[in-house]
């Protein structure tokens, strides 16, 4: 009797289990769709999401592409002076001016992605016309808090 109902439950475990399996590998190829690069792109994004025009549309191309340059460089500085940074940990003892050197570095080339940023929305803002600047103070509004809990 034992093994009969233990034989009931090993089945009964089995095929739940496949058919949870078949469920995961049916259902993922359903939900993954193929989207575009560009779909994604800030400049389609900004588009979908405040209705550019076409000539608005390549207005802020060329904004996006001025503001993406100015702050490549920038980034580039961030990552050299962050890996310069922690390369100081393995000292002893520590170069608090080096380190607090570093640090400042740092903080000012933040500053500068921060004002570009600015500047660069000021500029969008200048080609919406009204509606569309309400539209897209949300939008940047959105925008700030997802990079504030990043």
């Amino acid at each position: 009797m034992q093994n009969k109902t233990l034989i009931i439950v090993i089945a009964a475990l089995l095929i739940s289990n496949l058919v949870l399996l078949g469920a995961y590998f049916w259902g993922r190829e359903k939900k993954t769709p193929q989207t575009n690069r560009n779909d994604r792109s800030p400049v389609e994004y900004m588009t979908r999401e405040i209705g550019f025009d076409s000539t608005q549309k390549q207005q802020f191309r060329e904004l996006w592409e001025t503001v993406s340059n100015n702050n490549r460089g920038l980034y580039d500085s961030i990552r050299q002076n962050r890996e310069a940074l922690y390369a100081n940990l393995k000292l002893e003892p520590q170069p608090e001016t080096l380190i607090d050197s570093l640090a400042g570095k740092i903080a000012g080339f933040e500053k500068q992605i921060s004002m570009n940023n600015y500047r660069h929305f000021r500029k969008v803002r200048a080609i919406c016309s009204n509606e569309q600047q309400v539209k897209l103070d949300t939008v940047i509004n959105r925008l700030a808090k997802k990079t504030r809990r990043r």
